[in-house]
């Protein structure tokens, strides 16, 4: 009888050791929601699926029209995490949980060698702005500037233009100025930096629109920070900048968000021209 009682109780406590086993591996695939393909997200994305691939987890890359569209997929179960803009809100009722803040990236605003488009964007008037497509974070980034520099009635007409269609739009005269958000290392924004008819515009009074905009932080860029030669910038520069983060649903299982976690610090530990 006590050798029937002790091979149960081994039974039960293998039956227990095991439930815990697979109950903390993580699932072998996950969809994370990025933006569009090759863009800034998208190439933060790759690099998950490369780290995620080492233990044996397969990342799935889902194209989106930007950081609104990630966290509704999140919140209906379409992703199991997402990248995701700062200064935008997460739903109470979505149950959607932030896994922390994982990288700084510039609002930058460029403009063609004719546009009127000056520094301080209190003084903003009758401007056709590039500002990325409906349920993207830029879009939502441009409204709250609008907003905060007090010129929504002022006749920017924002076109739904993002990306490398943004830059082509502000060659050909269709916009008088572009403004993209998103990771410095992006190859849309690269490409602006360095063209010589492509002017970023420095925007004056950063101090006091961070204050203004949820989630802003005023970063100083030194000179020559991006490139030495040519110079980039070719002076030192304070730009506004938003804190991009990963963001799942509040019961996600504890090893993901452990693999998530240490991913990032892997990912985005150094130090950058925004730090």
């Amino acid at each position: 009888m006590r050798i029937v009682l002790a091979l149960v109780a081994t039974v039960i406590l293998l039956g227990t050791v095991a439930y815990f086993a697979i109950g903390l591996k993580p699932p072998e695939r996950i969809r994370l929601a990025t933006g569009i393909v090759e863009g800034g997200y998208w190439q933060i994305g790759e690099q998950y699926k490369t780290e995620f691939a080492k233990d044996g987890i397969v990342v799935e890359l889902l194209e989106t029209a930007g950081s609104l569209e990630n966290v509704k997929m999140v919140g209906a179960g379409d992703a199991v995490v997402a990248i995701v803009q700062g200064g935008l809100e997460l739903a109470t009722d979505a149950n959607l949980q932030s896994l922390g803040a994982i990288f700084l990236e510039p609002i930058a605003i460029f403009r063609g060698p004719s546009s009127p488009l000056g520094s301080n964007p209190g003084e903003w008037r009758d401007i056709r702005l590039a500002a990325g497509p409906v349920g993207s974070g830029t879009r939502a980034a441009a409204l709250t500037l609008i907003e905060a520099a007090g010129v929504s009635g002022a006749g920017i007409e924002l076109i739904e233009a993002g990306g490398a269609d943004a830059l082509t739009a502000l060659r050909d005269g269709t916009v008088d100025a572009l403004l993209f958000v998103s990771p410095l290392a992006a190859p849309f924004l690269m490409e602006a930096i360095f063209d010589p008819d492509v002017l970023f515009v420095s925007m004056s009074l950063v101090d006091a629109l961070a204050l203004k905009l949820p989630g802003a932080i005023a970063a100083t860029v030194p000179a020559g920070a991006i490139s030495l030669n040519p110079p980039r910038p070719p002076a030192e520069i304070k730009v506004l900048t938003l804190k991009a983060s990963l963001v799942s649903k509040n019961d996600l299982h504890p090893a993901l968000v452990d693999r998530l976690v240490h991913t990032a610090n892997v990912l985005h530990s150094d130090r950058d021209v925004l730090h």
